[in-house]
């Protein structure tokens, strides 16, 4: 396979028509206007390299890829019909057209509302940069693994607000902003080892039923029950 010449491009469109994962490059000389901008049908389809870690076969693998519109790119021509982009340049314009997620760049945290009358503690990002590694996606939801020592955290957040954070200590912290539902077709435990277990409905009622017995047992203490009406029915 002989390469026509490589290329630097700018990605115009992601929309393939074909669905196969291609993107439509305006081909830049260097970090000049591309010279295709006035006449959009004579950009070029490129299929993207993806990695090996991808099976990208029988619907199996990451699927299309990451690149979106204005996307820097690095690629070759075999010819005027067939064309592969191999990878992204990182740029930066200044700090608000930078190609590198802001989180990544000691530019955080993601931007969130607590509840700390609920237990809710805020983030302890302290990120610095090289050791955040991010998926920041067009729509806003953010994934972080960060491996900045001691304050190394996974955060996991949705665009909605809802999210999943570990933090240095090994603590947890899960919020969702609407309903939440959790199902076992089998055994399901909690167990607090240290501390207390507090369950709480702020604006709703409690219920627990079972088709078979239900224990309420204190080994050491006392159990309370407390009430406006309490009502034992048979």
């Amino acid at each position: 396979m002989d390469i026509q010449k490589w290329f630097e491009g700018k990605i115009h469109s992601i929309d393939d028509p074909e669905k196969l994962g291609r993107v439509q490059v305006e081909e830049v000389l260097g970090h000049s206007v591309g010279k295709y901008r006035e006449n959009p049908d004579n950009l070029f389809w490129s299929h993207v390299l993806m990695s090996p870690a991808s099976a990208n076969a029988k619907g199996v693998g990451m699927s299309p890829h990451g690149l979106t519109v204005d996307s820097k790119v690095l690629g070759f021509k075999i010819n005027d019909a067939l064309s592969y982009v191999v990878g992204t340049i990182a740029y930066a314009q200044d700090d608000n057209n930078h190609s590198i997620s802001r989180y990544a760049r000691e530019k955080g945290p993601v931007d969130k509302e607590y509840i700390e009358e609920l237990g809710e503690k805020k983030t302890e990002y302290a990120a610095k940069y090289p050791h955040n590694k991010t998926i920041t996606t067009t729509s806003g939801h953010v994934l972080e693994l960060d491996d900045t020592p001691k304050a190394e955290r996974i955060h996991i957040y949705h665009k909605s607000g809802s999210y999943v954070e570990i933090f240095p200590d090994g603590s947890i912290i899960t919020k969702s902003v609407k309903d939440s539902v959790s199902v076992t077709m089998n055994d399901h435990a909690i167990s607090v080892v240290k501390g207390d277990l507090q369950i709480l409905a702020n604006e709703g009622k409690i219920q627990i039923t079972s088709d078979k017995d239900i224990d309420l047992v204190s080994k050491s203490g006392v159990v309370n029950i407390r009430g406006a009406v309490i009502g034992l029915n048979g």
